[in-house]
């Protein structure tokens, strides 16, 4: 039985400018992509707020209180070492330390709770993180 679960997204009227005239955040159930496909996940459920590229300049930034984070420097910013530990858990249940403003960042450990059993939404998790990680600029190409 497939649940819904708000989410924080914009409309796809967004595309049309719509958000010069409305810059309330709009929720929308969330689309159930596969587990398995990190990319397919960041594009579905991340990129509204962080943008495609993982920059944090998504369609919906401008509508939040606090600015989106830029994924692709999560190394950069923790010594050079990806955070798994920390974006596991931010993505499971954010906090206001972990992300900037959990009002603004849905606990998608709930949300794929509900699209499927834990190992599911554990394999969610699992995949987005090393999505992100696949993002993660290097020193020189940061330069």
């Amino acid at each position: 039985m497939k649940r819904s679960f708000a989410v924080l997204v914009i409309a796809s009227a967004l595309a049309f400018g719509a958000l010069a005239q409305d810059s309330s955040v709009k929720y929308k159930s969330a689309k159930v992509v596969p587990a398995t496909d990190g990319k397919q996940m960041f594009a579905t459920y991340c990129a509204s707020c962080h943008g495609t590229d993982g920059k944090g300049k998504g369609a919906a930034a401008s509508s939040l209180k606090k600015p989106a984070a830029d994924l692709t420097t999560l190394s950069k910013r923790h010594g050079g070492k990806f955070p798994a530990e920390l974006v596991n858990k931010t993505l499971k249940t954010p906090t206001s330390t972990s992300h900037l403003n959990k009002k603004d960042m849905p606990s998608w450990g709930s949300v794929f709770s509900g699209m499927g059993d834990e190992a599911q939404a554990n394999l969610r998790v699992h995949n987005l993180t090393e999505y992100l990680r696949s993002l993660q600029v290097s020193d020189s190409s940061s330069k």
